[in-house]
């Protein structure tokens, strides 16, 4: 049974006498992270708003605290606890921000922008479930207001809830603005989803395990490989903790070509961008493809082809821009991509999703021969040897992962029958979403 706030607060106040703010900190977020229960009592609210501005100072994170000191001046206002609350946003404390705008909306209830707001918090701490719950006893503002209606579309689809989806679709594209770009690419992005689930009804259930299938119809690409470990620990493909190795890039690249296969794609050009890692990839794949890796340039961004890179959240600013347009013929493929991050694109592609990944390049934890615990990176600076271990090294899972593969490229291929599948707004490409019905366990 866990400890109550009460029970926990000699636990944080003797943390903070030690200056071990911390771990203070920790212990307090369990109270502040949504829904509060525990401290919904003024007095409570009260004495956790004061612990968080000691560790905060304590922490020299000192930017809120000010507007801390004003909430607790009175905590009964609506706009102070919004005001707070749109920092802690910017601050990516989106569970503290849930629980604020849960208490603002006490006392200044149905009102839009801060049910909204409220909304979009629980978006980014995985709660979809939660914020279509919020939504749909919102029945004035789902009368007269847009963003709700998108919003409830939004987690809907996040939630698995498809009618529901629909409905709040309808009502959402009734009340858009039609001069409004930012609100008709919003009615658009649910449609896009909307028209996924209706090509691939033949081919699924559209369970809430199934992973590759959401994916798709929320990312629009396609995970190759599943994670194996605590399936039925609630991981259901993703990992939260992993340690990249040549074996599984070498999987990756052998799953890769198997998706390619078997969706009838044969790219003629193969790109890597400025990068070791990009390039060490490319080239691992080149040699199994019989193909030459170029670098991708101004010059040929606009040419067909696979675009290769490791992880999309390292890559310039200036590749960024030559692999933002959407172009027919042109596919990427991340050897590894984020799940609790929402990103700017998303590969089509994408070997393996994870929260904490640590590449080859990096130091890991490891092992020496005497047992002893190191930290060594798998990969040295020696490009042309680092792709000769890739190309030799043991495959991971091959059997059971190429079986899974081939068997929802085939789901692909059978629904679309012959149609574009990585289709996009606007021609841009798409927008990488974190939230999904296929739910995993991460870490705090």
């Amino acid at each position: 049974m866990p400890n109550t706030f009460e029970q926990t607060l000699p636990a944080i106040k003797d943390l903070i006498l030690k200056q071990e703010f911390t771990d203070a900190y920790r212990q307090l977020n369990l109270f502040l992270t949504y829904p509060g229960t525990e401290i919904q009592a003024d007095e409570d609210f009260k004495t956790a708003l004061e612990l968080f501005i000691q560790i905060a100072k304590g922490l020299k994170s000192d930017k809120l605290v000010p507007l801390v000191e004003t909430v607790i001046t009175d905590m009964n206002s609506a706009n102070l606890l919004y005001d707070l609350a749109y920092e802690c946003y910017e601050e990516s404390l989106y569970g503290f921000a849930a629980t604020l705008l849960k208490r603002a909306e006490l006392f200044l209830p149905q009102h839009e922008r801060i049910v909204t707001e409220l909304v979009v918090n629980l978006e980014h701490i995985g709660m979809n479930d939660e914020a279509v719950r919020i939504l749909e006893k919102s029945k004035e503002l789902l009368e007269l207001s847009f963003f709700s209606n998108y919003l409830l579309a939004f987690n809907s689809i996040l939630s698995g809830n498809i009618e529901m989806a629909r409905t709040a679709y309808k009502k959402a594209d009734e009340l858009h603005d039609v001069n409004n770009p930012d609100q008709l690419a919003m009615v658009k992005r649910i449609k896009l989803f909307l028209d996924r689930i209706d090509t691939l009804a033949s081919v699924s259930k559209f369970e809430n395990t199934d992973l590759r299938m959401w994916n798709f119809i929320i990312n629009g690409s396609v995970i190759l490989y599943r994670s194996p470990h605590g399936l039925k620990d609630g991981m259901n493909g993703r990992f939260a903790f992993v340690q990249d190795s040549a074996s599984m890039i070498h999987t990756g690249i052998n799953l890769l070509q198997a998706a390619l296969k078997g969706l009838k794609l044969k790219p003629e050009h193969l790109f890597y961008i400025n990068n070791a890692k990009s390039e060490t990839l490319a080239k691992a794949l080149a040699t199994e493809m019989k193909m030459e890796p170029e670098l991708l340039t101004e010059a040929n961004k606009e040419t067909p082809g696979l675009i290769v890179v490791y992880d999309l959240r390292e890559i310039t600013e200036e590749d960024y821009k030559r692999i933002g347009p959407k172009r027919e013929g042109q596919y990427i493929w991340a050897q590894a991509s984020s799940w609790t991050e929402e990103d700017t694109y998303n590969p089509d592609f994408v070997t393996f999703v994870y929260q904490h990944n640590i590449s080859p390049w990096e130091e890991q934890m490891t092992y020496t021969k005497d047992k002893e615990m190191e930290k060594k990176a798998a990969f040295g600076t020696d490009m042309k040897a680092n792709v000769e271990e890739i190309l030799k090294a043991t495959l991971e899972d091959e059997k059971e992962q190429q079986e899974g593969l081939e068997k929802f490229t085939k789901k692909l291929t059978e629904a679309f029958k012959g149609k574009e599948m990585f289709s996009y707004l606007n021609n841009v490409r798409q927008r990488k979403w974190r939230g999904s019905p296929v739910k995993s366990s991460y870490f705090i």
